[in-house]
């Protein structure tokens, strides 16, 4: 038994070299050819995942500075960009539970901004709250809270495009920024940092008083988001039944993750986003699929009567499978370094420049590890068919 072991463990590995690298790298240009092509379409893949898992952080940027373990919105709820409005008595019949500590209603709404520099007006999105209820975690908020009791004072962050002007700098120059909202008069009386979003390019915070000078054709008794704060110890599952129960069925209750949650199926399933991100890594498989084939093919015709010799003298098909797909393989794992690499360089540029939170988990990359691996074997068992039917005294 040991030695016919040892005998095919020497066909594959002569000189402790296996046999599918000598294979591979008979023809240099053929592998660097072949590394190229598999690198381009596992980079698309990594980058697209990336590029997805970045989109659905952006997509949750407010939700994550909320405080609260609770969410009430509407039954009519699309996203946070666009939330129909609910009563704002339904916040403080919540608040009437024991294990409720608090809550607070949040004011969402697009306005006409004007540049201050040349004046031109784009939408920008304000989040306005009342000083007395801050659902925000963000120190930067809570340190200007006194600041935006003015009915004329907003809060400018800091990573808006710069097509709403450079207030940042400006702010930084002159201790305060003057411009108009709807026309109106407001100041950039503090900075804070969040982040635009897919629904926004640029974000300002302000007080509720503020807001509805600006909106006066908002009504006050309404709300669109409301963040409930619940007592240490409480459950939230229990709390949010509880809330179901004595609330009327125009206002929903649901946790904090559920409301994440929400946002990031609105935005994967119910616009592009999702399908370009699948049909990308699609692209990024077939790619890499199809280059690992042609190379194996050609290697398989190259080769073709060594193989049919090595055939007419007793070894089986299965041996020519496992060194095929020996070199799919290490095709994969050759062209997987490099493109982790490159994918890492273009990650790290799409968060500098673009500002957009691209990432992959070590699960994200298994998971394209697995599925280029499996292309790759696939490639490689279509390789083999011309071999597999291939007669030693037809070849000859």
């Amino acid at each position: 038994m040991i030695r016919p072991v040892r005998a095919a463990a020497g066909m594959v590995a002569p000189l402790g070299i296996p046999l599918a690298w000598r294979q591979l790298v008979d023809d240099k240009k053929r592998m660097a050819a072949a590394i190229l092509g598999i690198t381009f379409g596992i980079m698309l893949m990594l980058f697209q995942l990336g590029l997805y898992n970045g989109i659905m952080a952006m997509v949750v940027l407010p939700h994550n500075i909320l405080r609260g373990e609770l969410v009430m919105v509407s039954p009519n709820y699309e996203y946070f960009g666009s939330s129909m409005e609910f009563s704002r008595r339904r916040l403080l019949q919540a608040r009437s539970l024991p294990e409720v500590e608090s809550t607070a209603p949040l004011y969402l709404g697009f306005l006409q901004w004007a540049n201050p520099v040349n004046g031109r007006v784009k939408m920008i999105f304000a989040m306005a709250i009342d000083p007395d209820q801050n659902p925000f975690l963000i120190p930067e908020i809570a340190g200007h809270i006194d600041a935006i009791r003015d009915p004329e004072s907003v809060l400018f962050d800091t990573l808006s495009q710069e097509d709403y002007g450079p207030v940042p700098a400006l702010f930084r120059d002159r201790g305060s920024v003057e411009t108009e909202a709807e026309r109106k008069r407001v100041r950039v009386t503090g900075l804070f940092t969040l982040g635009h979003t897919l629904a926004a390019s640029a974000v300002v915070v302000m007080s509720d008083e503020a807001y509805f000078r600006i909106r006066p054709d908002k009504p006050r008794n309404m709300a669109n988001v409301g963040m409930i704060v619940l007592k240490a110890g409480a459950d939230p599952d229990a709390v949010a039944r509880r809330l179901r129960q004595i609330l009327p069925g125009d206002v929903e209750i649901v946790r904090r993750e559920e409301f994440m949650k929400a946002e990031q199926d609105y935005w994967a399933k119910r616009t592009p986003i999702g399908f370009v991100s699948a049909a990308g890594m699609l692209v990024g498989m077939m790619v890499g699929g199809i280059v690992v084939y042609q190379i194996l093919y050609t290697d398989v015709n190259d080769h073709l009567k060594q193989y049919a010799t090595l055939k007419a003298i007793g070894l089986a098909d299965s041996f020519f499978v496992v060194l095929v797909l020996q070199e799919a393989l290490l095709l994969m794992l050759v062209g997987f370094i490099p493109a982790a690499l490159l994918t890492a360089v273009l990650n790290h540029e799409a968060r500098v420049m673009a500002h957009i939170p691209t990432s992959l988990s070590l699960r994200d990359l298994f998971v394209v590890l697995t599925a280029v691996g499996a292309v790759c074997l696939i490639a490689g068992v279509l390789a083999t068919r011309k071999l597999r039917t291939a007669d030693p005294a037809d070849v000859f």
